[in-house]
């Protein structure tokens, strides 16, 4: 999907269930076909749009759902790399032994979910590639 097309399917969201027109423009604008939008429950549009505008970078749109935490080469942080990152990025904190064990339980956690996570990834794009 280009973002122009990402952008399109944006306006659709945004525009559920209003005129045509308003869309019908926003393609032209961006050079992509219209395509009449489906009729879709206002929550599933909403959810859309927010993803859409996270996606596109358009505002300052939090991300829509939890993601793994990766490293810039995308494997999943492990525990020790997930506290070094939080230490690293405080580095004026006094790091007392309490700290540093609540910061590793917290990252334990973490690191745990973004593995759970990863694996859903993993078999979405499975099943969207079968």
């Amino acid at each position: 999907m280009t973002e122009a097309l990402a952008t399109a399917e944006m306006w659709a969201a945004s525009t559920a269930g209003g005129p045509a027109e308003v869309l019908q423009t926003v393609c032209r604008q961006l050079e992509v076909p219209y395509v009449e939008p489906q009729v879709v429950e206002p929550q599933w549009a909403e959810g859309v749009y927010r993803t859409l505008r996270w996606l596109t970078r358009v505002g300052d749109e939090p991300c829509p759902l939890e993601l793994p935490v990766r490293g810039r080469d995308g494997h999943v942080l492990s525990v020790d790399e997930l506290v070094n990152w939080a230490i690293s990025a405080a580095p004026h904190r006094a790091w007392e032994p309490e700290d540093r064990a609540a910061l590793r339980r917290r990252a334990e956690v973490k690191a745990q979910r973004s593995q759970e996570l990863a694996a859903v990834v993993k078999d979405l794009r499975r099943r969207a590639a079968s």
